[in-house]
């Protein structure tokens, strides 16, 4: 399978480390109609790359939250125990 369809196929499956293995063994393209080509498959890559980087910030979010509110309902516990003894 010649690089540009294995990272066509690497897009359609949104496989990060198959992108990124195949970004770093780029091979030299003799045409220029090849290097366009893979220059706009490399663009779509990016998006995947910042979709994916702001979803995760999101679930990262999302942790660092309920973090808070278990630390938060931990100590209200705490404080309601000492109350009581």
């Amino acid at each position: 399978m010649n690089w540009h369809k294995s990272f066509t196929a690497a897009l359609v499956t949104e496989s990060i480390d198959e992108l990124l293995s195949l970004i770093d063994n780029i091979p030299k393209f003799e045409k220029t109609e090849d290097m366009q080509s893979a220059l706009e498959l490399i663009k779509s890559a990016t998006e995947i790359f910042e979709r994916k980087k702001s979803e995760l910030r999101e679930q990262m979010q999302k942790i660092e939250n309920q973090k808070k509110f278990i630390t938060s309902s931990t100590l209200q516990s705490s404080v309601r125990l000492d109350i009581h003894s």
